[in-house]
């Protein structure tokens, strides 16, 4: 299995439509391609982590370092692995604040001006521990403990899948209101709303299956 971690800036200014577009074709698109990842985004850069079989991450970061919406792909690192770091998300999403970092231990002084592709280039510790601290963030310390569980297990995954669809509303309620002051929305936002209504229906039914 290969995992590729890269860092790479926005050609232009990312409205909250596109980066919640772009985070619903990795939520579509990997799971069928069998890869799991992390994607943190701030100050118009972008960290991610993709892991699986190797020709698929090859492939999908051959896309992605061609992408026209964003320029100065850099690759941080290729590293085999044995077992998966992101194995419960299609891709873990973190929009990255100067709230956020002061919960870093280590990065408390840390600017979230200097969250971008020339110094993470040469601080590469950095970027892992980003990497680290936000794949953690996800796992209660608690459940962790009783991993071999598989109720406790599960319910882990629910509560992190939980917490990204509460970001992901988060970004779609924060694009209408965008659009609310044109008083309009266009077919990609209202696409946007089907796939997330969709999505909490479907939790909704599989909720109640389950009682």
């Amino acid at each position: 299995m290969l995992r590729i971690t890269y860092i790479s800036e926005e050609s232009a200014p990312f409205s909250v439509s596109a980066l919640l577009e772009l985070l619903q074709q990795c939520h579509l698109n990997n799971p069928r391609q069998g890869l799991t990842g992390l994607l943190i985004y701030g100050n118009g850069t972008f960290l991610q982590s993709i892991e699986g079989e190797d020709e698929a991450v090859k492939a999908l970061v051959e896309k992605i370092s061609k992408d026209q919406r964003h320029r100065g792909f850099r690759m941080l690192r290729k590293e085999m692995a044995t077992e998966r770091l992101y194995g419960d998300w299609s891709m873990r999403f973190e929009r990255l604040t100067e709230e956020s970092l002061r919960k870093v231990p280590g990065l408390r002084e840390f600017a979230i001006k200097k969250f971008n592709r020339d110094y993470l280039d040469t601080h590469v510790e950095v970027a892992d521990l980003l990497l680290e601290t936000h794949r953690s963030a996800g796992q209660h310390p608690a459940l962790e403990k009783e991993a071999r569980d598989k109720q406790i297990t599960e319910l882990r995954r629910a509560l992190q899948a939980c917490e990204q669809r509460q970001q992901m509303a988060a970004l779609l309620i924060e694009s209408v209101m965008e659009t609310g002051k044109q008083s309009r929305l266009d077919d990609s936002q209202l696409r946007l709303c089907k796939a997330m209504l969709n999505s909490m229906r479907k939790t909704g039914k599989a909720r109640a299956r389950s009682k």
